[in-house]
């Protein structure tokens, strides 16, 4: 048994990579704003997600993913 997330969204900042020189691990961070919804209101503000790539996947999101592009995210 395990938990899953779909998260659909759309990037707050382009990521910002960081590369560890002693391990050569790569870390490419970027925010997802996530629509909360609400029964009551019509305007609620976005839920803002953090979000953490890593090696391989952080190059992928290196490459591909630029603010205020919509994306799906599952983990």
């Amino acid at each position: 048994m395990f938990n899953q997330i779909t998260l659909v969204g759309r990037v707050g900042r382009a990521p910002v990579s960081t590369t560890f020189t002693d391990t050569d691990n790569k870390v490419a961070k970027f925010s997802l704003a996530v629509a909360e919804y609400s029964s009551t209101k019509d305007n609620v503000d976005p839920m803002w997600i953090d979000v953490e790539s890593w090696n391989g996947l952080a190059d992928r999101v290196m490459k591909t993913i630029t603010e205020k592009r919509e994306v799906v995210i599952t983990g």
